[in-house]
């Protein structure tokens, strides 16, 4: 799978490591994106949909009413760690404890 970006002449040219580095953040956040946010999907429409309804006699209205009940199952938050390191990387650099 090729995540590389276009060389252009105005970007300066990875090294190995780098070049390395940079991909393996596009695996991490595709994969965060595509397999545990769809596990996330089938959890909302599974459990927290249904028990809202039930609950409230009608379906959510908004992100707002149903972060809550997303946050207290246990599997949701799995996705977030991988968010937060594959933006830190990819716009950060590298992790400043990391020799150069």
């Amino acid at each position: 799978m090729e995540h590389r970006q276009r060389l252009h002449d105005a970007l300066p040219r990875p090294n190995h490591d780098e070049s390395a580095r940079q991909d393996f953040v596009a695996s991490l956040r595709q994969y965060s994106g595509r397999v545990l946010g769809a596990a996330n999907y089938k959890l909302y429409k599974a459990k927290v949909e249904p028990a809202f309804d039930k609950a409230r006699g009608r379906p959510p209205a908004s992100v707002d009413e149903v972060r809550p009940l997303m946050t207290a199952e246990p599997y949701y938050p799995a996705q977030q760690p991988g968010n937060d390191v594959g933006q830190r990387h990819r716009y950060g650099g590298a992790p400043p404890d990391r020799p150069e």
